[in-house]
């Protein structure tokens, strides 16, 4: 079976947006360190991509009590700990029906990898 040059075109053009999307580190930071993803966006810009990512999610507790964060209000402010890593600190609601505190964190490992966590700190 001969396939047509048109069948060739589309399995170069969809490897190639496979191998583009491999290359991509994070959806967000592409080609970008760190430190120079954190100099280019504003404080709201960074816990608004970071509230993005943790809304909705489920978390456990130490007792192993699971919560689901329903909403991350946009009332966060940004605190940068070092130069690979900024938390962000805002007022959430949870599944329980309880408001609380969040505190949201990406940082970057010495291999270049980015790592997000988020933890309560006050319900």
């Amino acid at each position: 079976m001969q396939r047509s040059p048109l069948h060739a075109s589309l399995v170069l053009i969809i490897l190639a947006f496979m191998v583009a999307l491999a290359c991509g580190e994070n959806d967000e930071s592409g080609h970008y360190s760190f430190k120079e993803w954190v100099d280019s966006k504003t404080s709201a810009e960074i816990c608004n991509w970071m509230r993005d990512k943790w809304e909705g999610d489920s978390i456990q507790g130490a007792f192993g009590v699971e919560t689901t964060v329903l909403k991350i209000y946009d009332d966060a402010v940004m605190r940068r700990i070092s130069e690979k890593r900024v938390e962000c600190r805002a007022s959430a609601k949870f599944s329980r029906g309880d408001d609380g505190i969040v505190i949201m964190a990406t940082e970057e490992d010495d291999d270049g990898d980015w790592f997000g966590s988020l933890r309560i700190v006050r319900q």
